[in-house]
């Protein structure tokens, strides 16, 4: 025999009473580990290694785009590089070598272009912070 509507508006009512949609949800995580369900725990298990595995592939995917870039950068070269900057991010990548005597030309290209390259990768992640924000 099927349920009346009076008894199924009923049933519903009282699943409704049992559920507290005003309940924290921190609440409802203590009372889940207080009273420990094997379906349950299995599925919050899945849950966290899904995120886990979301968040590692997306650091991933950030570090293989500035990889990416950088070696864009590489190929195009420095000067090429050095025309991304304002006039103000320009000085900041004089270089301040001048006082290395014992070090030959080509030691000092380096050098400079190291340091660039490291300032352009700060000037880098602070825009890209700008921008998260």
């Amino acid at each position: 025999m099927a349920p009346s509507n009076k008894q199924i508006l009923n049933n519903l009512y009282g699943l409704m009473l049992e559920i507290n949609y005003h309940q924290d949800d921190h609440d409802v995580l203590a009372e889940l580990e207080a009273k420990p369900d094997a379906v349950v725990n299995t599925h919050m298990l899945k849950i966290k290694q899904l995120t886990a595995k979301l968040k590692a592939e997306a650091n991933r995917q950030r570090y293989l785009d500035a990889l990416s870039q950088l070696q864009l950068l590489k190929q195009k070269g420095i000067e090429e590089f050095k025309k991304l900057f304002s006039l103000s991010d320009q000085t900041k990548l004089v270089p301040m070598f001048n006082r290395f005597t014992e070090l030959s030309k080509k030691d000092e290209q380096e050098i400079l272009e190291d340091q660039e390259m490291l300032q352009f990768m700060e000037i880098l992640k602070a825009r890209a912070n700008e921008t998260e924000e």
